[in-house]
């Protein structure tokens, strides 16, 4: 009887010593568990600040560089408006020039008095190739009063003998007009690569 009593006393104490085992086992797994978890979730937390203050350095790097940009467009714009200004008073100086004496008067040497410039006939042939050259092939005649004139007449045919009526202040006026506006096309080209593409325009 009393081996009896040993023998269930010795079994209740290891019971008792695998549920104290089994409990502190299963604490020590949630503590760690917990540790982990929470080392996890300030890992976590910064990952999400460093990543919220990368988004937020790109963004004020992006305005910075857009304000830039938009600086740099402006002073563009800025110097093409002051270079048209400048074209245009240049092209009304040189039609005011059009009215000078050298336009239509000219001397033959030195010393000589200026007489009037004998007339330059130009054909309707000569005018249609001279704004052939500057691409206006399918243009209509330019004839002085005529702005409806007919097309220009074929290569080889009687009427390029013509005399156009254009005379050398009208091929000066033209020139004028034209020179201003390459100058002008030029210079807002220029402008519009330097906006988009400033890299081309480094030497």
């Amino acid at each position: 009887m009393k081996t009896l009593l040993i023998a269930l006393l010795a079994g209740a104490a290891l019971l008792g010593g695998y549920h104290y085992l089994a409990v502190e086992r299963q604490a020590a797994w949630q503590q760690g568990y917990g540790e982990a978890e929470a080392r996890g979730e300030a890992k976590l937390e910064t990952m999400r600040r460093e990543h919220a203050e990368q988004l937020l350095a790109q963004a004020n790097a992006y305005e910075v560089e857009q304000a830039r940009k938009q600086r740099r467009a402006q002073m563009i714009e800025q110097s093409y408006l002051a270079t048209r200004r400048k074209l245009q008073s240049r092209i009304s100086d040189l039609e005011d020039a059009l009215d000078e004496a050298y336009t239509d008067h000219y001397r033959t040497g030195p010393g000589k008095a200026p007489q009037p410039v004998p007339e330059c006939v130009f054909t309707v042939g000569w005018l249609r190739d001279y704004n052939a050259a500057l691409g206006g092939v399918r243009a209509r005649a330019a004839r002085a009063g005529q702005p409806d004139a007919a097309p220009w007449p074929a290569p080889g045919v009687a009427a390029e003998f013509d005399n156009s009526n254009v005379s050398q202040r009208d091929l000066l006026r033209h020139a004028q007009r034209y020179g201003r506006w390459c100058q002008a096309n030029t210079k807002q080209l220029t402008a519009l690569i330097e906006v988009l593409n400033p890299d081309e325009m480094q030497p």
